[in-house]
């Protein structure tokens, strides 16, 4: 076993260049939607989108459940962030947190009281098999719901009198029971261990220190993808003719001790803008776009992938991935895309990209 996996190491070192635009094949699903979020469980994949509700994909019969105000299952459509557990399925709005019981088949919501006007505005969820527990990146505030006893708490992560790091874009952990709160400046990592009742052991990472090399201004994080030695964190782009140094973007990889390798249009990604992270084998895949300085729209430029052995780039240049993607899901077997555009499936056809250690 350990031979084959040498083997199919040395090949997808070699051959990188040669597979990706002959083995892929893209299919789109749900088509006009904007798809903001994408979770799966035993069955299916769940879909948050801007507009619509939620979807359910039965991906072994292609059919798709909604749940909207068209049906009355919810009493908003614009959903930003969903993650699933085995009884329950939940999902971030602008207005407040949906939580689905798988059984009863029914929704509940609840409303947040901190935060202001914008306080029910939900951007990231992430669930936590571990501890049982669902945190809840929130416009103001991180939020841990407590599954087992229904109890919701609200931490104030503000760093140095700056309410931006209080504003969290993205929540993920990782494999040593750390908590990762991406923010519009900077990246704050919180260890479970320490004090899970007032997380007050954390370290926070923006553009001093030596930090995200090249980052700009600011920094905005959007992304977050772990392995067993680094953290790939993707940063959002947000430039204008007059700040034209404000948050640059890029992908970096952290070797979570000192070294910060950067990605960006100046080594080969074809755009600054990261919107979503996803692994498959040993390539990781960024969703990435272009910010518009005149527009100030988010432009996208499809998907990049980076050999994690080499640190080589491709692009994978598919007209139906034109659109800005925002998640991206690898289900064991195929990559599936959720963009501005609708849902993307994305075959691999090439059988070493479906190797995974």
């Amino acid at each position: 076993m350990l031979k084959r996996n040498l083997i199919v190491i040395l090949l997808l070192v070699l051959s990188y260049r040669a597979f990706p635009q002959e083995g892929v094949v893209v299919s789109t699903y749900l088509k006009g939607e904007k798809i903001t979020d994408l979770a799966k469980d035993k069955d299916g994949i769940w879909i948050s989108t801007e507009g619509n509700g939620v979807y359910k994909l039965l991906v072994k019969e292609e059919r798709f459940k909604n749940y909207s105000t068209r049906n009355k299952k919810l009493s908003n459509d614009l959903i930003f962030s969903i993650a699933v557990s085995k009884k329950y399925v939940f999902a971030g709005s602008i207005d407040g947190l949906f939580i689905y019981d798988k059984k009863r088949r029914r929704w509940a919501k609840r409303k947040f009281g901190k935060g202001g006007q914008l306080g029910n505005y939900i951007r990231d969820i992430e669930y936590d098999e571990a501890n049982n527990a669902v945190w809840i990146g929130r416009f103001q505030y991180l939020t841990k719901f407590d599954v087992r006893k229904r109890r919701f708490r609200d931490y104030d992560l503000t760093v140095n009198g700056n309410n931006k790091t209080n504003s969290i874009t993205t929540v993920k952990k990782d494999f040593e029971n750390n908590l990762w709160c991406g923010t519009e400046a900077g990246l704050i990592k919180i260890d479970l261990n320490a004090d899970s009742q007032n997380l007050s052991s954390r370290e926070f990472f923006d553009n001093s220190l030596n930090y995200f090399p090249k980052a700009g201004k600011t920094v905005s994080v959007s992304s977050l993808l772990f392995e067993r030695n680094y953290v790939w964190i993707g940063c959002g782009e947000f430039v204008t003719p007059r700040n034209p140094d404000y948050s640059r973007g890029g992908l970096y990889r952290y070797d979570l001790q000192i070294d910060w390798l950067r990605f960006d249009k100046e080594n080969g990604l074809p755009a600054n803008g990261v919107s979503a992270l996803e692994r498959v084998g040993n390539f990781i895949f960024a969703a990435v776009y272009q910010f518009g300085e005149n527009t100030k729209k988010e432009y996208g430029r499809g998907i990049a992938v980076i050999n994690r052995i080499t640190n080589e780039i491709f692009t994978i240049t598919e007209e139906k991935l034109s659109g800005k993607i925002n998640a991206l899901l690898f289900d064991g077997k195929n990559l599936w895309a959720g963009g501005d555009e609708g849902l993307m499936k994305i075959k691999i056809v090439n059988v070493l990209l479906n190797w995974s250690e």
